[in-house]
């Protein structure tokens, strides 16, 4: 999902801001399961129309809390900033189940299920009773462990720049582009906390 940065001028005017690919996490807050990992500012539970936003998404592009974030055909108020959750391509947004439903057009659907195992019980194995049990109810699902989800992640990440280096190398570069940075990505697991900004740059000589 694309979204941009309002800003109301008056009444009627208003300045929109460069598109942003962002990816729209809906989280059960009684749970919190899904949810942010940790709020560093502003609110942690939002509301109807409210979001809380990754903060590199708004250290890249001037988002503060207050602010005005319009995606899937609506206006959300920024209430709080989040850390430790993002992706290769796109910049993280929670709002609850529902709000999410609504704004992706998914109503009674839900893409992920976040389950917490009770102590002494082996994630792997109940995955694998899971994937059994709904196969024989023919709903099949596909469960991954902390581990798996996290190199899966890596692996989006790795796929993801290697695709954008490659569209770029066949491009007749300019010797004014030496040393021009072309793109930077966030690198690490969604939910490992551990992240580092990547850039690629051109490279002459």
């Amino acid at each position: 999902m694309q979204g941009v940065r309002v800003e109301r001028i008056s009444d009627t005017e208003e300045k929109v801001g460069s598109k942003i690919d962002i990816h729209f996490i809906g989280f059960d807050p009684n749970t919190r399961l899904g949810g942010p990992i940790e709020v560093i500012e502003g609110r942690d539970t939002p509301g109807p129309g409210e979001v809380i936003i990754d903060e590199r998404l708004g250290q890249r592009y001037g988002i503060a809390i207050g602010d005005t974030l319009r995606a899937g055909g609506r206006d959300w108020a920024v209430i709080g900033k989040s850390r430790g959750g993002g992706f290769i391509a796109t910049q993280t947004v929670f709002v609850t189940h529902a709000e999410a439903q609504a704004a992706l057009r998914m109503q009674g659907a839900t893409t992920f299920y976040v389950i917490k195992v009770r102590q002494g019980v082996d994630p792997a194995q109940l995955g694998a009773a899971l994937e059994d049990q709904a196969a024989r109810n023919e709903a099949p699902v596909i469960t991954h462990t902390r581990q798996e989800f996290a190199k899966a992640t890596r692996d989006r990440v790795t796929s993801n720049v290697l695709m954008r280096s490659a569209d770029l190398s066949g491009r007749i570069w300019h010797p004014r582009d030496c040393g021009r940075r072309l793109f930077n990505s966030t690198v690490g697991p969604l939910g490992s906390g551990r992240r580092r900004d990547l850039y690629v740059y051109v490279v002459c000589g």
